[in-house]
């Protein structure tokens, strides 16, 4: 399996809390991560919904607009159906 280098800024508190909460399962940031990815993959998009209160908390705890997560997903979503055109994409059970 190829593998690539992922950086992001993330809240401090929360990705503390997050690797607490991932640690008690047994469960390392990047063995969560490539679980994110492949229900992106499975689900053709983020796997939760984005509606108006999510817009909310995105706006309030990030600054994101409602347009600019709107075309996050769309750009995303174009992006998978475009790698599993082209057979870059497996699927991970």
């Amino acid at each position: 399996m190829n593998t690539t280098l992922l950086r992001a800024r993330v809240d401090a508190e929360k990705e503390s809390e997050a690797t607490s909460i991932l640690s008690a399962l047994g469960i390392d940031k990047t063995a969560a991560l490539n679980m994110y990815f492949a229900k992106i993959i499975t689900v053709g998009g983020i796997p939760f919904e984005t509606r108006l209160e999510g817009y909310e908390y995105a706006r309030r705890e990030y600054g994101a607009e409602p347009e600019q997560l709107d075309r996050a997903t769309k750009t995303a979503a174009a992006k998978i159906r475009r790698f599993k055109k082209q057979g870059k994409l497996i699927r991970v059970a």
